[in-house]
Order: C-alpha cells, then sequence, then structure tokens
C-alpha cells in the first residue's frame, strides 16, 4: 500500500514504529541482501533450556543476565529510514527491544560529528566483522521502488561506544542514559526546546529549568505542567494574537506560579509536598487529559463555560501543538532527547502482595472506590521517560534507551553485574500539519505504552535552546 512521500511504503499491519517495514518475504524482490547481519534482542517471555526464564515479564534470565536472543535471519522484518540510511529490526519495544541498528559510513559519521558537537561521550561504533546489510540497487520492474539513484548502500551494524568501549554498561534511569548522549547530566543545564514559532506564541515566557521538586519530583521539574496550563489557556481563553490573548496566556503563567507556591506553603516534608502537589496537579491534569481524550473522540468540550465544538477543538489543538513543537512534532537532533511525562498527580499503592509502588494518577479514567486499588489498576503508569538521539536521517530518529527496571523485576531474578539491558528504537517526526504517518512519532508509541494524559517535549541544553 503506498504511503505518504516519495518512496514511503506503509506497513499493511499496524506497527508501533513503521516508517517502511519490509517483511522477510520480501527482501528478494525488494533487493535487500542481509549479508552476515546478526539480528539480536533482548527479551520477555520463556526462554528454553540451558538458560531458564521462568518469569515472564521479566528481560533477565534465570541467571540473573539480559535475556539477549538471536533472531534466525528468515524471521526478521525490517524497519528502514526514507533515504535508506538507517534500518533496525521491527520489534515491539514493549516485549522485545533491539540491541543494534544499521547504517551507513555516512550516516555513522555524521550523526557522530554531531553526539561530539553536542560534548556527549558516546560514538555510533561499527560492530567487530564488520556486519552488514545492502539495499538496492534500483528495483526491476514490477518491484517496489527503493532507491532513486545507483545504488547499492551498505548499512553496517552498529551498536554505542564510549570513550571507545563497544556496548558499556548504562544507568537504569532513562534521564542519565540520554543525559550521557546530550552531554550535559545537570538539570539545571537542559530545558524544553520548543520551535520558533512557539518561542513567538509564548513569547514572555522564562526560561524553564528541568528538576526542582526533590525528592517528590526529582528528575523532570514542572515544564510538562506549565505547557499544558498554557495549551488550555490557548485554546479555551486566549485564541488569536491580539493583546488580549496575549495577557490571558500571560496571566495563567502567573497564577500557575502564584498557585503552585501557595500549594506548597508549609509543606515541609516528602509526604506534605506530594499531597500539595497532588491537590494543585490533579486539576491541571485532569483539564489537559479530558481534552486530549475528547480530540481523539473528535467531541466537543466545556472548560470555565468556554465550549469549543468537535472540529473547532481538534484543529485548534493540532495547530497548537505543530506550532509548538510538542506531542507527535517534537523534533529532538543528535545531541536531544523526547521526553514523554504523565501529566497529573503522583500517588502512593500497594500492589496484592501488599508491596508499596509509586504511580501517576490518570485524571480521566475512573476511580477505584477503595482506598487501595486492586492489581487491575495498580499496574504503574510511567511516571516520565526519555530516549536520548543517537542518530537520524529525514525525517527518522533513532533513540538509546534504557528505564528503571525494578517493577518488571519484582518477581524475577537479581541483575547479576552491570546493567547492560539498553536497546534502539526508531520513530518518525511528523512533517507537515496531520501527517498521515503521525502514528509512527514517538510521543504516540510512548502513548501506547503506559502513560496517563501524555504530553512530550524535546529537551536540550540550555545552550542549543535559542531562547
Amino acid at each position: 500500500v503506498p504511503g505518504a512521500g516519495r518512496g514511503r511504503w506503509a506497513s499493511p499491519t499496524p506497527a508501533l514504529q513503521a516508517y517502511r517495514v519490509i517483511p522477510n518475504a520480501q527482501f528478494v524482490a525488494q533487493d535487500v541482501n542481509l549479508h552476515n547481519a546478526v539480528f539480536e534482542t533482548q527479551r520477555d517471555g520463556l526462554r528454553p533450556h540451558p538458560h531458564p526464564k521462568t518469569h515472564g515479564d521479566s528481560f533477565l534470565i534465570d541467571a540473573g543476565s539480559a535475556n539477549v536472543m538471536v533472531r534466525p535471519h528468515n524471521q526478521v522484518t525490517l524497519r528502514v529510514s526514507d533515504d535508506n540510511e538507517l534500518a533496525i529490526e521491527d520489534t515491539d519495544p514493549h516485549h522485545e527491544q533491539t540491541k543494534y541498528f544499521f547504517a551507513t559510513d555516512s550516516a555513522i559519521g555524521r550523526c557522530n560529528r554531531a553526539l561530539r558537537s553536542a560534548g556527549s561521550n558516546y560514538r555510533i561504533a561499527k560492530v567487530p566483522g564488520p556486519r552488514y546489510l545492502e539495499i538496492g540497487p534500483p528495483a526491476q520492474p514490477g518491484c517496489l521502488p527503493f532507491l532513486n539513484g545507483p545504488g547499492p548502500k551498505r548499512l553496517f551494524q552498529v551498536a554505542m561506544s564510549e570513550n571507545g568501549q563497544l556496548e558499556p554498561a548504562v544507568s537504569q534511569n532513562c534521564n542519565e542514559i540520554s543525559g550521557k548522549v546530550m552531554g550535559e547530566q545537570r538539570d539545571s543545564q537542559r530545558t524544553v526546546r520548543l520551535k520558533q514559532s512557539g518561542n513567538q506564541l509564548f513569547l514572555n515566557l522564562p526560561r524553564w529549568q528541568l528538576g526542582g521538586w526533590g525528592p517528590a519530583y526529582p528528575a523532570h521539574g514542572d515544564i510538562a505542567f506549565r505547557l499544558a496550563v498554557l495549551i488550555t489557556t490557548f485554546l479555551f481563553h486566549g485564541q488569536g494574537e491580539g493583546p488580549n490573548a496575549a495577557a490571558a496566556r500571560q496571566h495563567a503563567v502567573n497564577d500557575y506560579q502564584v498557585g503552585l507556591q501557595n500549594a506548597l506553603a508549609g509543606a515541609n516534608t516528602p509526604n506534605a509536598q506530594m499531597a500539595a502537589l497532588a491537590g494543585y496537579y490533579g486539576p491541571i491534569g485532569r483539564n489537559y487529559g479530558r481534552m486530549v481524550n475528547r480530540v481523539r473522540a473528535n467531541a466537543a468540550m466545556t472548560i470555565n463555560g468556554v465550549n469549543l465544538n468537535a472540529h473547532t477543538l481538534g484543529t485548534r489543538y493540532e495547530q497548537l501543538l505543530f506550532r509548538l513543537g510538542i506531542n507527535a512534532y517534537a523534533d529532538p537532533r543528535v545531541g536531544d532527547a523526547f521526553q514523554t511525562y504523565s501529566v497529573g498527580a503522583m500517588e502512593r499503592y500497594q500492589d496484592a502482595q501488599h508491596r508499596n509502588w509509586m504511580r501517576m494518577r490518570d485524571e480521566v479514567a475512573p476511580r477505584p472506590v477503595v482506598p487501595i486499588p486492586p492489581p487491575v489498576y495498580s499496574e504503574p503508569v510511567w511516571e516520565y521517560h526519555w530516549g536520548g538521539v543517537v542518530a537520524e536521517s529525514g525525517a527518522d530518529r533513532i533513540t538509546f534507551e534504557n528505564y528503571a527496571r525494578n517493577y518488571e523485576d519484582r518477581d524475577g531474578p537479581q541483575l547479576q553485574g552491570g546493567e547492560f539491558r539498553s536497546f534502539f528504537q526508531m520513530t518518525r517526526v511528523p512533517t507537515q500539519l496531520n501527517d498521515p504517518l503521525i502514528a509512527q512519532s514517538w510521543h504516540e508509541s510512548c502513548y501506547a505504552h503506559g502513560f496517563a494524559n501524555a504530553l512530550t517535549l524535546t529537551v536540550s541544553k540550555l545552550s542549543r535552546c535559542g531562547r
């Protein structure tokens, strides 16, 4: 089925990060030669003897090491960037996480220069061999078109290196691994980067910094909440460019800051801070979450007496996201990071084994009537997730990621040695308003993986933000 854009072909079935998906059965017809490429993923689910795996939702085998398995060539499906410069194994990262990707010499050199410029110690490095695959030459009549110019293109199998060490141990914390990609670990030196049109829209906004609410909110600050307030204010009270609209947006900024300070006044313990923030952030998450759900349902919405019909709400909402460069339109470059955050209040709960956990509250979902949520309700909603961009080509981005796996490993074996469960994903930045391939974006893939009222930002060093 032809997709949008020159040379792009849509997947015949929905996929989380499908740009052009090439099933194994089409490799010969489309002139894809795997050569000596090896496809390795880390997986949850069971693993046969002699390395048993008895805890299905963990990515560890019973020995406490990563459950890395090789996929045979006849089971491989590839995701390929628009210009054939990048490729990655086609997996659902919720259950199978890719350990390598493929890049041309040109892409490797270009992305490594960008990583060096950002101050990162990470580099893209070829896996010894080298291992590679080839795409091209141009297809014969009756075959799908791949290359506009001469081929073939050789894509080398690559992994991350740090200070010359291939596939180094990594942090479990997504913000820390992304900080290494960015060359900046200090939250005080990182912030949201909006499009220039978004900067003009909220011209008088201060330069927000990450962090600031430890121990309750230690790794991200409150930028997502500030933007959620501004989005609902803009759509329902400050639409347009006149002085009254600008005043309404500035009023929202001031009200948010004053309200937050008042909510935290006298909250001198972590529990008191959490209760204060829950009371203040709950309504913000509820308004934002209701708006997102109304847009997805093509429904009307009213806030504070202002009503927008379904068409007006959906059109204005999408235009605002595009202008700001957030959610599906977030556009980090190599050395930047995606950050998706659940907008709502944090709460404590106990699971069926009476273990204490933290989760983000879905402000729109039905609330349980009992104080302790039942197990079906208590699987954690992610508070936030980061992905550091290590490669790009055209509209496609490859991120280097990990995450805190304590909940995932809760009933499984203990990790032995260093953490090596990092992985790669490839997503796509929409190139136009209402892009027909918007489901391939980072935001949409995160939205499907346990976030409540999700909001996605581009995070950069202050020095790269231009504001």
